[in-house]
């Protein structure tokens, strides 16, 4: 679809054609075949197909890590005081996306770092919801770079292990 394209939405009041199950359709109209029908947010379903996305898994992926972070730097604080908490939130930043990266990459075949830094986004921007309009310490930032970086080392760690399981298994 070209820019200059005229994209009109609309509802379906009888039933569309097969495989336009939906009631919303998309017309493009200035198409190369004059006019075409697409069912609306088809094009997002397929670009997270094409780029092989599993979003189920980075978004539960990520929530379970920044839940994680909080379950290990709470009891910390309590247990051995603000020195440790502060240590214990960029330890458990880098280490829970990290873990979590590893788990979503068992069901992919590619995109594994991409994957991980998608984990470790997630995990930041649940926090960075939770704390909206409130002032952060550089610390805390430094951890949500810390989410990043775990979660991308987590999917590099993945795609390093993924080859030399397939080797093994071939050579058996």
């Amino acid at each position: 679809m070209q820019p200059e394209d005229l994209v009109i939405e609309f509802a379906v009041k009888k039933k569309p054609p097969r495989r336009y199950n939906p009631a919303l359709v998309r017309v493009v109209i200035g198409s190369p075949g004059g006019v075409a029908f697409h069912r609306a947010g088809a094009n997002l379903r397929n670009m997270a197909k094409i780029a092989g996305i599993h979003w189920g898994r980075v978004l539960l992926g990520g929530f379970l890590a920044e839940l994680l972070v909080f379950a290990i730097v709470f009891p910390t604080r309590y247990l051995f005081g603000q020195q440790a908490f502060l240590v214990s939130i960029l330890i458990a930043s880098a280490a829970m996306p990290f873990l979590f990266a590893l788990w979503v990459s068992r069901r992919i075949n590619s995109g594994f770092v991409l994957h991980g830094a998608l984990v470790g986004l997630v995990a930041a921007v649940i926090y960075l919801g939770l704390a909206w309009g409130q002032p952060q310490p550089i610390l805390y930032k430094i951890a949500h770079g810390l989410k990043l970086v775990g979660g991308a080392a987590g999917g590099v760690v993945a795609s390093r292990r993924r080859p030399a399981a397939a080797i093994a298994v071939q050579s058996e």
